[in-house]
């Protein structure tokens, strides 16, 4: 199948789906469009990146009626920017089918009329307690990213709505990589769900040859500055052309226009008289790439719209001299795995660190080595365990050391160092005191520690920075949190269900004492002080 028509889609739904360029359906939207067009469960592994959106709201819009009671579709993800993306995106395809679009406490008009409706698991949870939103006409519900809910603490609120939908609803799931949590969470909410691709999980017998590495560079500002920035770095580097990739011919040519205003010359792939060549379709400019280099002439290849699958990313960047991609924080997952079954290597792009902030990154690193050297990490590890399911340790450690920097008025050309004020009024904050909580819920229920966080801010409503060190037992569990709203978790947390069992609350033996005393007195010695 080389066409959407192949998949035997409506014709207006092709159209639009051409007017945003995209033409060509990828592996994953092959085997699952018929398959969720028939109402069938399924879980796909795969993310951003790799077309998985699209593999399932074809097939929706193909299938939803839109008579009926609202909403008749929901569509779950981790956070408001993530469903703010996702329902733009929907309603673009949605307006060629008639079918209405809204997200849920986001400035979406009416989002309870809605016939696909979009929201975090939370904020649709909220909305049904409320009677805002009612669930008894859906027909289909998605979560999307199962990997970055469990993060984010979201998987209690997915439960919760799961169980209040109809149980014959369709059930599609996305999560890249799949984890052995995944599919426990699939068996307990679907029944026999297809894994997609069909080939998901399996393990080679032989690795896949190494042939090459790409580096890719993470867009952080305006994508026609990145590239540009990214042509000229190439060029400087003494290669004689840049050849940049793109998903179609449209995206191709507004990238085009934009470097052509900035002065740069650009053309087809093989366009000697020009040092900046855009591409489509791999395995044409493959030939050009491949009589450049008979000649001894460099060529740099850079993926725009990252690869789709392995087959093309080995098509686009196995012939270059130099292979990058420029990639969205989202798709990094997606390029990983692709790039591992393609036989490529990952490496991030070098990125040269102004001389100014050294000294300040110097003082960062030592609080940094101080703290692995002076303090037990091991419960801040298990709670960040399911970000590295999805993401490298060193990305991990990276988001941290940024939220950290950036918190405390140390972020890098923010022109504060060790001594920048952190932007507080009265001085340094004092270190709030902590209470450790029993919870009747432990390891033989299969509970971890962010289903423990997401659901104590879930329920009662407090930051994730409120709670503190986690213990798992086998049937129970003790959580620090903030003296302050320890009360409130206890009253939230008492009768709620997580994990199919009714969880009982209170203060831990050691704490009952200090609980009483915490009404009287916010004394007492903070986490800190311990």
């Amino acid at each position: 199948m080389q066409s959407f028509d192949d998949l035997e889609l409506r014709p207006e739904l092709v159209e639009a789906l051409a007017g945003e360029g995209i033409e060509v359906p990828t592996a994953i939207q092959r085997e699952a469009i018929p398959l969720v067009r028939r109402g069938r469960s399924v879980l796909l592994e795969g993310g951003p990146g790799g077309g998985i959106f699209l593999a399932y709201s074809a097939g929706i819009l193909e299938s939803l009626e839109s008579e009926g009671t609202a909403p008749r579709a929901l569509i779950l993800a981790a956070s408001r920017d993530e469903v703010e993306g996702l329902a733009l995106s929907l309603a673009r395809l949605a307006t060629s089918t008639g079918h209405r679009v809204a997200a849920l406490d986001l400035p979406w008009p009416l989002p309870e009329h809605a016939d696909l409706l979009l929201a975090t698991p939370e904020a649709l949870r909220r909305g049904v307690e409320a009677a805002r939103v009612k669930l008894d006409g859906v027909r289909c519900v998605v979560g999307d990213g199962l990997g970055r809910m469990r993060a984010a603490g979201m998987i209690t609120p997915l439960e919760a709505v799961l169980s209040a939908v109809p149980q014959d609803a369709q059930r599609i799931f996305t999560s890249l990589p799949v984890t052995t949590e995944d599919r426990r969470f699939i068996d307990a909410h679907t029944h026999r769900a297809v894994l997609l691709p069909s080939d998901a999980g399996a393990e080679s017998d032989t690795a896949s040859p190494h042939r090459g590495e790409v580096r890719y560079r993470v867009r952080s500002r305006d994508e026609e500055s990145e590239v540009a920035e990214m042509v000229t770095d190439l060029l400087d580097a003494d290669h004689d052309h840049v050849l940049l990739f793109f998903r179609s011919d449209d995206r191709a040519a507004d990238v085009g226009d934009i470097l052509g205003l900035r002065g740069y010359a650009v053309g087809p792939p093989g366009d000697r008289d020009v040092p900046v060549w855009l591409g489509v379709d791999a395995l044409e400019a493959r030939s050009a790439v491949q009589a450049a280099s008979d000649e001894n002439i460099s060529v740099a290849s850079v993926s725009i719209d990252v690869p789709a699958d392995a087959d093309t990313l080995d098509r686009r960047h196995s012939k270059t001299t130099s292979s990058g991609v420029l990639v969205g924080p989202r798709e990094l997952a997606h390029l990983r795995k692709v790039s591992r079954e393609a036989g490529y290597s990952l490496k991030t792009a070098p990125v040269e660190t102004p001389a100014h902030v050294m000294d300040d990154v110097s003082r960062h690193l030592a609080r940094v080595r101080e703290t692995l050297e002076d303090h037990d990490l091991t419960p801040h590890v298990l709670l960040l365990e399911p970000l590295f399911q999805e993401w490298s340790p060193q990305e991990v450690a990276g988001a941290l050391s940024h939220l950290v920097r950036a918190g405390t008025g140390e972020a890098q050309g923010a022109g504060g160092g060790a001594d920048a004020p952190s932007g507080r009024s009265g001085g340094t904050a004092r270190p709030p005191a902590w209470v450790r909580l029993f919870l009747s819920i432990g390891e033989r229920d299969q509970v971890r520690p962010g289903d423990l966080v997401g659901a104590i801010t879930g329920e009662a409503e407090i930051e994730g920075s409120q709670v503190g060190r986690i213990e798992i037992r086998d049937t129970f569990s003790r959580v620090d949190v903030e003296e302050s709203v320890a009360g409130r978790v206890i009253r939230a947390l008492n009768g709620t269900t997580l994990r199919g069992r009714s969880v009982r609350a209170d203060y831990d033996r050691e704490d009952r004492t200090r609980g009483v005393r915490g009404r009287e007195s916010r004394g007492g010695k903070g986490r800190g002080d311990r």
